[in-house]
């Protein structure tokens, strides 16, 4: 014959049966899809001149192709110059930003502030951070906040420049990118490098390279000292097209300053 169980019985199977409902009903944290080495990801930058200079996305491809192993990247750059987040947000048209976005299922999508928004429009950078954020979550992407520099004659700025982007991937979740405080590093040294062109804005080619190298570590992780100093590409043509090319020296000091700023990242909230 069959024995009813007892209440202690019917408590444990009780606690059994919601323990594990709750496991059941906890969500998942997303993990980047780039987490596996090896694994081809697709990337899709949205930012200005900061990340159309000196090809920053096709320096991100060429990062990838000599790894070990071989990670594939395939990008999409949207940076006309002088936008902000809100010009890309208000843009319309088959090449604006959230068109190019709604046909794709990227990876990553990497977002640049103009250099300026940070400092005289901060309510405005967050207020469309936010809502590219939600865009990139909902495409299934994680959001890269490409935290940029303070310009030649402005150091002092990059504090406060710093402090909105941090505040953007606290608020909106994804990785911070600390590219600025790379070079600030790299810009502190006793006989610092050139990280800016002539105009004290824009980056040189050794600048574009050293944001290069963040992105591409906080993306895709790998060892930033093994990192070449020569990157190059397929051209049209099908001839090696040179992106930039750094004495030894150079390049391991810029390695360096891109490994200190990406190991003080903080740890990415993924959604």
């Amino acid at each position: 014959m069959l024995r009813a169980p007892s209440a202690i019985g019917l408590f444990l199977l009780s606690l059994l049966f919601v323990g594990g409902i709750s496991v059941a009903q906890k969500p998942k944290e997303k993990t980047p899809p780039a987490s596996k080495p090896g694994a081809s990801i697709e990337v899709v930058f949205i930012g200005n001149s900061y990340t159309h200079f000196h090809d920053l996305p096709a320096m991100v491809r060429a990062l990838g192709a000599v790894q070990k192993p071989q990670r594939k990247v395939e990008t999409v750059m949207l940076a006309p110059g002088g936008f902000t987040l809100q010009g890309h947000w208000e843009a319309k048209g088959n090449d604006a930003a959230r068109t190019v976005l709604g046909d794709r299922k990227p990876d990553f999508v990497v977002l640049q502030e103009q250099s300026r928004q940070p400092l005289d429009e901060p309510d405005a950078m967050q207020t469309f951070a936010a809502k590219w954020a939600k865009l990139v979550q909902e495409r299934g992407a994680v959001a890269v906040w490409y935290s940029t520099w303070a310009r030649k004659a402005e150091p002092d700025n990059q504090g406060a420049i710093d402090e909105q982007y941090a505040k953007a991937k606290k608020a909106n979740g994804g990785l911070l990118a600390p590219v600025g405080r790379a070079w600030q590093q790299a810009l502190q040294e006793k006989d610092p490098i050139a990280l800016h062109d002539a105009d004290g804005s824009h980056p040189s080619p050794a600048g574009s390279y050293l944001a290069a190298c963040v992105l591409f570590a906080t993306m895709a992780g790998g060892d930033v000292a093994t990192f070449p100093d020569k990157l190059v590409v397929a051209g049209d043509n099908g001839k090696e097209r040179v992106l930039v090319e750094l004495t030894p020296d150079v390049g391991k000091r810029l390695r360096a300053a891109a490994a200190a700023a990406v190991e003080k990242a903080p740890a990415a909230k993924r959604r």
